[in-house]
């Protein structure tokens, strides 16, 4: 069976993107730059062949979920190409998406702390994996507007939260998601790592965690968490 194409996964992604994220397991790559904003997406394992096609168990929903059952699901590879982003993208195999880079707590709110609009631009947000950072989401003004941020802790396991809220401005923070010491093993705790995802839909963002293990290269996808 063929990869999905781009315009499927995207299609899927903004109609129902609690369902994308426990068909697939996403990975997002955006390299090692700080600079967040509108970027050129690229699928980036589109060709794979079926003897190429990494997948893991997920989890499932339903009398499959309720019996325990488990389903694998396809690795889907989303790998950023171009901030600013590409005059002209190649349909078949790239999108445009807004972009949030992982940065430092001293790097300090004017870095750190990003807006996403409630009108123009994507309807889509990005950021690359959180393996131990916490991600910020402020409440959306008027507009519909949110500020963002991607932390990640100066020292493995230190608390960003005051980073994550403390940027956010007289708007205040709707979520944090962050890594939780005392969580349990199918958490985002100890070696597990998350993918989280944000889409628009009128002036309305919503945005979204999938948590899946790393440890031992097992990759099982654990759950997907709506974040506000």
């Amino acid at each position: 069976m063929p990869m999905p194409t781009l315009a499927a996964l995207l299609g899927e992604m903004r109609a129902t993107p609690e369902a994308f994220l426990r068909h697939y397991r996403l990975d997002i790559a955006g390299g090692a730059a700080k600079a967040s904003g509108v970027a050129t997406f690229r699928y980036a394992n589109a060709n794979q062949q079926d003897n190429e096609t990494i997948s893991m168990p997920g989890f499932t929903t339903g009398l499959s979920g309720l019996l325990g059952l488990q389903k694998q699901r396809r690795l889907i590879k989303f790998m950023k190409v171009a901030l600013p982003p590409k005059p002209a993208p190649d349909p078949a195999t790239e999108f445009e998406a807004h972009y949030i880079a992982m940065t430092q707590a001293a790097d300090g709110p004017a870095t750190t702390h990003v807006v996403v609009p409630g009108a123009g631009g994507p309807d889509i947000m990005l950021t690359s994996q959180l393996s131990g950072c916490g991600f910020g989401i402020g409440s959306p003004n008027g507009g519909g507007d949110r500020i963002l941020s991607h932390i990640q802790p100066a020292v493995a396991g230190a608390s960003v939260h005051g980073a994550l809220t403390g940027g956010m401005g007289g708007g205040g923070t709707a979520a944090t998601f962050e890594k939780d010491p005392n969580g349990g093993g199918r958490d985002y705790a100890g070696n597990n790592r998350a993918t989280v995802i944000g889409v628009r839909n009128g002036t309305a963002w919503t945005f979204y965690a999938q948590v899946y293990d790393t440890s031992q290269n097992n990759r099982e996808l654990f759950k997907v968490v709506r974040l506000n």
